[in-house]
């Protein structure tokens, strides 16, 4: 195999062993700075290895080469590990929307060259990239542990906020005296994939209640509520996630539906052919959205193009309709985290 750090070829078990130990303890250590930082990054080991896996006919434990992008720096926990991997010739985009987020990555791109930092939601990823040809792409979607944490943020406590990008939009307890009941239930609809009935009754409850006591502007009130609204069954006391109404306003204020829509067609459409996007999903939603999104670009079977006419074609495959050169398609099959990664919640 050939040697990560000079190129050249290693035939002794010894060095093989110890090139594996090193690139382990690289990793170790890019998780105890991301955490240093205030993250913990997940997926960690998979992330690197899938796009390990792009050095097509190269051999074992190369350092990754070419130009790859973080969606969602968030902390720098998994930028961190891949400009470790990375070749010193290689580049690595890093986007954000937090500005927190934003000076971390900016701090490290003053020591690593190779790192060229965006402020942008990953929406814009085709903007920031142009041209430019990728081998690899991480979509993360979600929210840092410090973010979390930070009762300031109103991210999972303190003001209701709920906003990645303090400088975009607005607060979601001041969004809530603009959106009617018929849009805020679809919206639910669309997010929490309850039932048409409890939808509307988490919508007329919310905005009746924000009306009631002149507004709603803590988290902790929409917890208190959800808690005394939702049945065991779909999240209440006894269902231990009281926070789930919580995350779907999230969602929509943040507009993470349609923005990692756009993001995976951007990734898809800037990676270099045998090149990988990978998706961190933060639920059934994002699993949605990316099967969704591949089915446009899957390609349709020597079978069928011979026994459909090109209109049947085009809708069984929209692929079929369009003049892109490439197709995509799953390369395994959905990862779960690690017990390990779950007890640290």
């Amino acid at each position: 195999m050939a040697d990560q750090y000079s190129g050249e070829w290693v035939d002794d078990l010894g060095e093989m062993e110890a090139i594996r130990d090193g690139l382990q303890a690289d990793h170790r250590m890019a998780l105890k700075e991301g955490a240093s930082a205030g993250h913990r990054p997940l997926f960690l080991m998979s992330v690197l290895q899938h796009f390990r896996d792009v050095q097509v006919g190269q051999p074992a434990y190369p350092r990754i080469n070419g130009t790859y992008v973080d969606c969602t720096f968030g902390r720098g926990g998994h930028s961190r590990a891949l400009l470790r991997d990375l070749t010193e010739s290689s580049t690595l985009y890093a986007l954000d929307v937090d500005q927190k987020a934003i000076d971390v990555a900016k701090r490290l791109a003053r020591r690593d060259p190779r790192l060229k930092v965006h402020k942008a939601s990953f929406a814009q990823l085709g903007a920031v990239l142009g041209d430019v040809r990728v081998q690899g792409v991480l979509i993360n979607g979600g929210f840092t542990t410090d973010s979390k944490l930070d009762a300031t943020r109103g991210i999972k406590r303190g003001p209701l906020d709920l906003r990645y990008d303090r400088e975009a939009g607005m607060p979601c307890s001041e969004w809530l005296n603009t959106v009617s009941f018929e849009e805020l239930s679809l919206l639910l609809r669309d997010t929490l994939r309850f039932s048409v009935v409890m939808c509307d009754r988490i919508a007329f409850e919310l905005l009746s209640e924000h009306r009631r006591v002149g507004g709603l502007t803590t988290i902790k009130q929409v917890l208190t509520l959800t808690q005394r609204m939702l049945p065991p069954k779909d999240g209440g006391r006894d269902g231990g996630s009281t926070s789930l109404v919580l995350a779907a306003l999230r969602r929509i204020i943040n507009n993470e539906t349609e923005d990692t829509a756009q993001a995976l067609r951007a990734a898809l459409g800037s990676l270099v052919i045998g090149g990988r996007c990978l998706v961190i999903c933060q639920g059934p939603v994002d699993r949605s959205v990316v099967s969704d999104v591949l089915s446009e670009y899957d390609e349709p079977p020597d079978n069928t193009a011979v026994d459909a006419d090109d209109e049947m074609l085009s809708k069984l495959y929209p692929l079929a309709g369009t003049r892109l050169p490439y197709s995509a398609k799953l390369v395994c099959r959905p990862l779960a985290l690690t017990h390990r990664e779950q007890s640290r919640g």
